[in-house]
């Protein structure tokens, strides 16, 4: 079953509205390959890398702090990480345009529904985040348990409409004996999805806008593909709905409609 479910997951392109998923896709190549193009910022950490490097072999006891970062460094990084925060929005907006369409529900208005989950996920992790940097001291395991425990609290706050605390309780209660499986399969789907990209990213390493270029596409592929797993695993374990691969008339059908 866990195998039929990693397939399933890699069909990103396989839903009704596959013309908006292309679209996304684009639109989510942009963003992230722009921190890396654009002629802002600097990319160059080697001051750090080289503090880091000599902290660690103890030639100092000097602390590796901000200040070793230029302000062009720090602007790249914000970018980066604006750009992380709106791949992982479509992720969600993904996962619920497949469990919609799953129920029946195709053309609800994705993005003003997980956009109405946005200041919950940011209260959460102002919550979080002084546990989350305090969880490095054991390799981040709680977190990593913590996170699991709440993979399916943006879906709780979409389809259930609930209060943050409201839905954090209804996570930890749908993954309760199943966070070890969830996270088997978003690991293999990663683990899959790493195998070519490392093959690929070796041939290429000479050049840095064909590395770039390379790996955007699969930062934006294991996007869309970890919000169809979510998707999928929402219907089985929440809404407890047989997992069942999509016969081939479905497909005609789906195409037939489009065609219309």
């Amino acid at each position: 079953m866990t195998l039929l479910i990693l397939i399933e997951a890699f069909k990103i392109h396989k839903v009704k509205q596959e013309r908006r998923v292309q679209l996304w896709f684009l639109f989510l190549y942009i963003v992230n390959i722009l921190p890396w193009v654009l002629p802002v910022g600097d990319k160059n950490f080697d001051p750090l890398l080289a503090a880091v490097e000599a902290t660690l072999a103890g030639r100092t006891a000097q602390a590796v702090g901000w200040d070793l970062l230029s302000p062009g460094n720090r602007l790249f990084l914000g970018l980066m990480f604006l750009s992380y925060l709106i791949t992982a929005f479509f992720t969600l907006m993904y996962s619920v345009l497949y469990i919609d369409e799953k129920e029946g529900s195709a053309g609800r208005p994705v993005f003003v529904r997980c956009l109405k989950t946005v200041p919950q996920l940011i209260m959460l992790t102002a919550i979080i985040a002084i546990p989350a940097a305090m969880s490095a001291m054991l390799a981040f395991i709680p977190l990593i348990v913590f996170v699991f425990m709440m993979y399916f609290l943006p879906l709780h706050l979409v389809f259930g409409q609930k209060k943050l605390f409201k839905a954090m309780q209804l996570s930890f209660d749908t993954t309760r004996g199943k966070k070890l499986s969830i996270f088997i399969r978003v690991f293999l789907v990663s683990f899959v999805l790493s195998v070519p990209q490392s093959i690929l990213s070796q041939l290429v390493s000479g050049n840095q806008l064909s590395y770039t270029v390379l790996n955007t596409f699969f930062v934006v592929i294991q996007a869309l593909v970890q919000g169809r797993l979510m998707g999928i695993l929402y219907l089985q374990l929440v809404k407890k709905v047989p997992f069942m691969i999509p016969s081939n008339s479905n497909v005609s059908g789906k195409n037939h409609d489009q065609e219309k």
